[in-house]
């Protein structure tokens, strides 16, 4: 969420990019989104892909309710597709907490996971499909050191600690990236591919960026995990997940103009 499409626009070209986001996607759900889009002939001039060392761990969310791909997307019928979401609506009673919230407005504790605590913190944009955190936006800017006295959402670091994030792009997962270089290659598509920087700290594993360098190219690859000067100030984050868009635009300029250095 920390790039928006009209960030991303005056650098390749073009005045309304599309934001095909998902929550926890993985690299399946993203190999199907780029068949897709092959498939009904879009032409891929530009790919913009933000990943973190989740993204390619497998198929973790694929049939899950409220992470299940489209049908036209994944290959599967449009019963088993819709057959996933009627059985996901009436199981643990999500339906009356839907029920609830949609009339009074108000969370209520029974609600648990099912409806967020925070749901009118989102806004989306229906052309564009960019998602912000309007409310946290707004928490920050009434009183910013109450926001960030969190300790739940931002624990306290350690700065000697070195992590690094363990290998987890395995055969199955190149496959699947070798796929979609080959539609980028048809398509004559440019790609930037970026991971992300993250509140942990932890590093990006050097093996799997290597394996992205020799795949994409490493003038395509850029990660900006670990200590630097994105990750050092949690007053980048909207939580231990999120980083804002201010540090998306300056990634942004760093990779197009030719500002990125590896020890960013």
């Amino acid at each position: 969420m920390a790039f928006l499409t009209r960030d991303w626009a005056k650098y390749i070209g073009d005045s309304l990019p599309f934001h095909f986001d998902a929550s926890s996607e993985d690299i399946t759900g993203l190999l199907y989104k780029i068949k897709y889009l092959d498939k009904i002939g879009d032409s891929l001039k530009n790919i913009l892909i933000v990943s973190d060392p989740a993204v390619y761990m497998g198929a973790g969310n694929e049939g899950r309710f409220g992470f299940n791909e489209y049908y036209k997307i994944n290959g599967t019928s449009a019963f088993k597709f819709h057959f996933t979401f009627f059985k996901g609506f009436y199981t643990d009673f999500f339906y009356l907490s839907y029920i609830d919230y949609s009339v009074f407005k108000k969370y209520r504790a029974y609600m648990g996971m099912t409806i967020p605590n925070d749901m009118a913190q989102y806004t989306f944009d229906s052309i564009t499909n960019d998602f912000t955190l309007f409310k946290r936006i707004r928490v920050i800017s009434k009183d910013s050191e109450a926001f960030y006295s969190n300790k739940a959402a931002f624990y306290d670091r350690i700065d000697t600690t070195v992590s690094v994030h363990w290998a987890c792009i395995d055969n199955s997962c190149m496959e699947m990236l070798r796929e979609i270089r080959n539609i980028f290659q048809k398509h004559n598509t440019k790609y930037k591919i970026i991971i992300s920087p993250d509140y942990s700290q932890q590093y990006f594993n050097k093996t799997d960026l290597k394996n992205l360098q020799l795949l994409f190219g490493e003038n395509n690859v850029y990660d900006f995990s670990g200590k630097n000067s994105f990750t050092n100030n949690k007053g980048n984050f909207y939580d231990n997940i999120h980083y804002k868009p201010e540090i998306g635009r300056l990634i942004l300029e760093r990779i197009y103009l030719n500002k990125y250095s590896a020890k960013s």
